[in-house]
């Protein structure tokens, strides 16, 4: 994502940033009192903007927890109006968090690429590497180590259990075997796209120049993944005695099973560039991309419903084959929504009191920043919660304050380690001096300033 406003480092009650570098402050010439007003005013609009994609972020991490909680109760009915059963709006919905954190990753890695900030070269390429260590796998392996010294008495130290984490540490994990933290696999999924994602900026550079060939590439990349998919479902879904594991280990896990989840988000940058690119009186409206990623929840939770859980005709092809591409497009529409209002000329400025002030929205930010946090360490505090038992007669009852309680207790430990563990180490991306490299703007597709 791009890097901070140099006004950023003024305000010292910087709260929880985004995943954003630290660029040094500059000193700036003197300008007369009408260009002052214009940067005020300019400044204003900045403080006024939300940051929809942190937002997002955080939803997509509610979703997760959402799905993990509800299955410590598989089959209660929570959710019964007028003899109608809605449990399944929140049965499902993990998978559909995994798809839109898969698509984020790819649209915001494809950014830093489109924008300038890394480019295929050498040196932009071991920046690009670098950055995504450090952002990534500070925390990552502090999760793995409590991990192992909260559940030593059930998760003993030995032959298996050593190349498990092994496979952990050099994000080769892929759920084959055990491990207390089981979420982790993601991180080792979306590494193996990080290792990809220099070469297919250059792949698509070269190739993909306009949206018409843009839609053409996403439309062969939709293909190919429903016909893997679609090939994997007619030839195993009735051979294996446990197809829903074959799934998760072929399919749900590996990048192969996720690639048009990454590679879509990673052309949508295209197509918002060259949007963007040309003077327009009328926006896509944000509201209209919230009411596409609601449509995509629903629609996810209820085929994820009939098709995973309950395994009905018609449903289960439809989950197996071809939902995720489809959700993924939703949640193309709904980034395009949000980006194609975005100034390439202005940058978001960093959450602060001040700006909190100025747009209390902005408070809901605050989750999104400790996403990461949140989805490493949830599983590990369920657990824990799993033996607390709350003074109520009702599932329903039992459920909410589990989830509450997992969600509180998982944001304070999220955001102490953020300030302990994940911001001292993106502040040390910005004062590394390996690999020397000048940060240099380039054009986009269509000539369109950089952000």
């Amino acid at each position: 994502m791009p890097g901070r406003p140099e006004y950023a480092h003024r305000n010292h009650l910087t709260l929880l940033c985004s995943d954003r570098s630290v660029e040094p402050a500059v000193s700036r010439p003197r300008v007369d009192m009408a260009a002052q007003k214009t940067t005020l005013r300019t400044d204003v609009v900045r403080n006024s903007r939300i940051d929809t994609l942190l937002i997002l972020r955080g939803i997509a991490c509610l979703l997760v927890v959402l799905s993990h909680v509800k299955g410590e109760f598989p089959w209660a009915n929570f959710f019964v109006v007028f003899g109608h059963d809605y449990t399944w709006t929140i049965s499902v919905t993990g998978t559909t968090g995994v798809w839109i954190f898969f698509v984020l990753s790819g649209y915001l890695m494809g950014k830093a690429f489109y924008t300038g900030r890394y480019d295929y070269k050498p040196r932009g390429i071991a920046r690009f590497y670098r950055d995504r260590f450090l952002r990534i796998y500070p925390l990552y392996l502090a999760s793995i180590i409590v991990s192992c010294i909260i559940f030593h008495e059930t998760y003993p130290i030995d032959a298996p259990s050593i190349r498990t984490i092994a496979h952990l540490l050099l994000f080769s994990y892929y759920g084959r075997t055990p491990f207390p933290d089981s979420v982790l696999w993601t991180i080792s999924t979306e590494f193996r796209f990080y290792l990809l994602a220099p070469l297919l900026f250059f792949a698509l550079e070269k190739t993909v120049s306009s949206t018409r060939s843009a839609v053409v590439a996403a439309g062969v990349f939709i293909l190919l993944q429903i016909g893997f998919r679609s090939w994997l479902y007619l030839h195993y879904a009735h051979r294996v005695p446990d197809w829903t594991t074959f799934w998760i280990l072929h399919s749900y896990i590996p990048l192969i099973g996720n690639f048009d989840s990454f590679t879509l988000g990673f052309l949508l940058n295209v197509f918002v560039i060259k949007w963007n690119a040309q003077p327009r009186r009328r926006q896509p409206p944000r509201a209209a991309g919230w009411i596409v990623l609601g449509i995509s929840t629903i629609v996810s939770s209820y085929a994820g419903y009939r098709g995973l859980l309950l395994a009905q005709p018609g449903y289960k092809p439809l989950f197996f084959c071809a939902l995720e591409s489809i959700i993924v497009l939703g949640v193309c529409l709904t980034l395009f929504c949000f980006e194609s209002h975005n100034n390439n000329t202005l940058r978001m400025p960093a959450l602060n009191w001040s700006a909190i002030k100025t747009t209390p929205l902005r408070s809901f930010e605050i989750f999104g920043v400790v996403t990461f946090g949140i989805y490493l360490w949830h599983m590990l505090v369920l657990a824990w919660a799993k033996n607390i038992h709350f003074p109520v007669s009702s599932a329903q009852a039992e459920f909410v304050l589990r989830f509450v309680l997992v969600l509180a207790v998982t944001t304070v430990i999220s955001a102490a380690t953020y300030l302990l563990i994940e911001k001292p180490f993106l502040r040390l991306r910005s004062v590394l001096r390996w690999p020397l490299s000048v940060r240099q703007p380039t054009n986009d597709i269509d000539g369109a300033a950089s952000r």
